[in-house]
């Protein structure tokens, strides 16, 4: 069975059936080139760069590699929102929380991932940014985003199932505006001290271990 075939039943198991239908060709207003650099080190995996397609499959080898990684860190413009999406799914079922280092910038289907740790992190001088998405026709066979005349496109109505994927991993309403209020082109900062944007880090819970019976 193949990935395309596994994969919508594992997503409608897990989040609500109205996100599954999530269009597959949407993209950002960066237009990536070459694809992401995912590596791993210590707890940490690290995407740097633009998401491209492949790069889920890149992600789960490097996760089944490393299952001891709790951390997803991100730097990236953006790119092809399928794999994205895809990459938030796995690590919100990984139970792995995300940071955009100082710094560093992320933005449009990058926010995918960033949004779906069940904790979210901002280093100091980190930027998120965000906008509308769109559907172009043929996407799959467009091997060179920048290509694409922004100008001409327009917002598609996939926004709506856009909008439930980030509240139901608890964005803040006024980021989730963004995406009705924007154009493909524009680039919107999110205010860094919006309420319920960063999710800080849980406390770890020591577990006592069970005694044996009869002991």
């Amino acid at each position: 069975m193949t990935d395309e075939a596994i994969w919508p039943g594992l997503m409608a198991a897990i989040i609500p059936a109205a996100l599954v239908s999530l269009i597959l060709f949407l993209l950002l207003a960066s237009a990536p080139a070459k694809a992401a650099t995912i590596t791993a080190k210590g707890n940490v995996i690290e995407i740097k760069g633009d998401i491209e397609f492949g790069d889920f499959d890149k992600f789960s080898a490097k996760l089944g590699a490393f299952p001891d990684t709790k951390i997803v860190s991100l730097n990236s413009r953006g790119g092809r929102a399928r794999d994205a999406y895809r990459i938030g799914v796995l690590l919100r079922i990984w139970e792995m929380g995300t940071i955009v280092p100082e710094g560093q910038t992320y933005q449009s289907a990058c926010v995918m991932i960033w949004a779906a740790g069940i904790w979210r992190e901002l280093a100091p001088g980190a930027s998120l940014y965000m906008h509308c998405h769109f559907r172009v026709e043929g996407l799959n066979k467009v091997k060179d985003l920048s290509k694409i005349d922004l100008k001409t496109v327009k917002c598609s109505d996939a926004n709506e199932n856009l909008a439930r994927y980030y509240k139901h991993f608890g964005m803040p309403q006024e980021a989730i505006d963004i995406l009705s209020k924007s154009k493909p082109r524009d680039k919107v900062l999110v205010r860094r001290n919006m309420e319920g944007l960063i999710k800080p880090r849980r406390a770890p819970v020591e577990i006592s271990k069970p005694k044996r019976l009869g002991v």
